[in-house]
């Protein structure tokens, strides 16, 4: 019974862990699309990718 208990504990730290951790990074992250409207200016990334034969091409895109 008392190994139940331990192993029921542990269980419980590892949940409320992990929904701390989930809440914070809600939390935390609340507000980044109300800063991406507010930036001004245009942006711009490129990237590469490859194709369904595996031949490697750069994507480039502009924000403005």
């Amino acid at each position: 019974m008392k190994k139940m208990m331990q192993m029921n504990d542990k269980a419980q730290r590892f949940v409320c862990m992990l929904l701390c951790g989930w809440i914070a990074l809600c939390l935390y992250s609340c507000h980044d699309g109300q800063l991406a409207e507010e930036l001004e200016g245009t942006w711009h990334t490129s990237y590469t990718m490859k194709d369904e034969n595996g031949i490697p091409y750069t994507e480039e895109q502009k924000v403005k």
